[in-house]
């Protein structure tokens, strides 16, 4: 009797194996946002599988009876694990077989033929999809149907359980020809990435638009990759100024003064003055010198100045997504974390930089466009110059008339904190530059975005906001 459940045992543990095989490879070759688009193996398979594990179990427990009843079941393992050896390779096969068909089958649904345009991600240093998330909210506002295209595997789980937008991922670049539903001509993109070439070169006759996901004065902001794109949405002439400034040519009709529709979520009431909390929003550190604008590592020394000179106020501290990646993150994290545990926290990780900025009433940054954002609610800024920061480097980064600079020694962040959250003498200029930074201001955010969206999309595009 024991060696029958002993061998019951091993069946049932090479079942179970062989499904988590199975659900492996269908995960791995998924498709789409929407479930229906996994691969489901046929019903004959389903029929073999159960079949076989009924023959095997009857065969057993009359197995079981006879004299030399180890060897037999050994047999029945070995035949058992061989069978559903076979039929996990014809899952696996299927699944990965399949692919570019069920590819066809999303596209055509009606979740995605009757989108009049989408948006392209590609971010593989990423963790999480926030470029997308970050313009999902303003592409839904224009009320016509839209979805994304992911390149990467590990973005489409975020996307999974969420009823919109769709996504599709295609990661073979040759599988990008002629996707674009037959209403759609416009594609968007929230980064420069190096596979974003891949699309243009596959829909030359589409019109390709740069969003970026984000305006500031470092490097990405002013990437000659830029030239790539039939046109690039700007927050303000601040950032074509930028691009001319660093020699980057590229004609005028390609910019689109749009302002930054995510602001429209910043709260810009004045309120008579009172220091309650300080935002600490520092930059991640960059792949390359010229992006080494981050003060995280100055992040312990930091918030140990705040908290031992403004113990009234409650320090917020949220550092950029890049920064989790960082060696000395983890160190950096509880360090801080115990300095201002008792009059601070560190922000959750559901917390957008909008919550930050609302609830903030001054800001320590670095050269980013989280200074830009929070530019708009027309609070104080703080910068803190990075290393080797000389007067003649001013140039390079026209947002920084509109903040309080503190050295990168930290030696006169505490005077001026004083001095902003007082007399705030950089007030006016700070409103002015303002103006500069967002071209629809004082338009409602998001207006000039949907305006200039809706003037460019396919004419051809006939669906109204309300049709079901």
């Amino acid at each position: 009797m024991s060696t029958l459940y002993i061998t019951l045992i091993f069946i049932i543990f090479i079942e179970l194996l062989s499904r988590v095989l199975e659900g492996k490879a269908i995960r791995e070759t998924s498709i789409s946002s929407i479930s229906q688009s996994d691969y489901r193996p046929p019903t004959y398979l389903q029929w073999l599988r159960v079949t076989t594990v009924i023959i095997i179990l009857t065969t057993m427990s009359i197995a079981s009876a006879l004299d030399g009843a180890l060897i037999l079941m050994i047999g029945l393992i070995l035949i058992f694990l061989l069978v559903r050896s076979f039929f996990v390779k014809m899952v696996i096969a299927a699944a990965k077989k399949t692919k570019v068909y069920r590819i066809s089958e999303v596209l055509n649904s009606n979740e995605f033929k009757n989108s009049g345009f989408l948006l392209y991600f590609s971010a593989p240093d990423l963790r999480e999809p926030t470029h997308v998330t970050m313009w999902s909210e303003s592409l839904s506002s224009l009320q016509i149907p839209w979805f994304v295209l992911l390149r990467e595997r590990e973005h489409l789980s975020y996307f999974v359980e969420l009823k919109y937008p769709h996504v599709i991922l295609i990661e073979n670049a040759a599988d990008l020809n002629a996707i674009l539903p037959i209403n759609a001509n416009i594609i968007f993109y929230t980064n420069n990435g190096q596979k974003n070439r891949h699309m243009i070169n596959a829909e030359p006759n589409a019109t390709h638009i740069q969003l970026l996901h984000g305006d500031s004065d470092k490097p990405p902001s002013y990437s000659p990759l830029s030239k790539n794109y039939d046109y690039l949405f700007v927050a303000g002439q601040m950032a074509i100024d930028r691009y001319r400034n660093h020699g980057i040519e590229i004609p005028s009709e390609k910019f689109k003064i749009v302002g930054r529709p995510q602001v429209s979520g910043i709260n810009t009431a004045i309120e008579p003055y009172r220091l309650r909390s300080i935002g600490y929003m520092p930059t991640w550190k960059g792949f390359y010198e010229d992006t080494q604008l981050s003060s995280l590592d100055k992040a312990v020394d930091i918030t140990k100045l705040v908290i031992e000179n403004f113990a009234d106020a409650s320090l917020l501290f949220k550092p950029h997504p890049m920064s989790f990646k960082d060696p000395s993150w983890k160190k950096i994290q509880r360090s801080v974390a115990s300095q201002i545990s008792k009059n601070g926290r560190l922000a959750k990780s559901s917390e957008t930089p909008f919550d930050i900025y609302n609830e903030s009433d001054i800001l320590i940054t670095d050269i980013s466009s989280v200074m830009i954002d929070y530019l708009y609610s027309g609070k104080p800024i703080i910068v803190v110059l990075p290393e080797g920061f000389t007067n003649s480097d001013t140039w390079r980064y026209p947002s920084l008339a509109a903040a309080y600079l503190v050295d990168a020694d930290l030696n006169n962040l505490v005077e001026t904190i004083n001095l902003a959250t007082s007399e705030d003498p950089m007030r006016a200029k700070r409103l002015d530059v303002r103006k500069e930074a967002f071209g629809d201001f004082p338009k409602p955010a998001g207006t000039a975005f949907r305006e200039t969206c809706l003037s460019l999309i396919n004419k051809n595009y006939n669906r109204m906001p309300n049709d079901e």
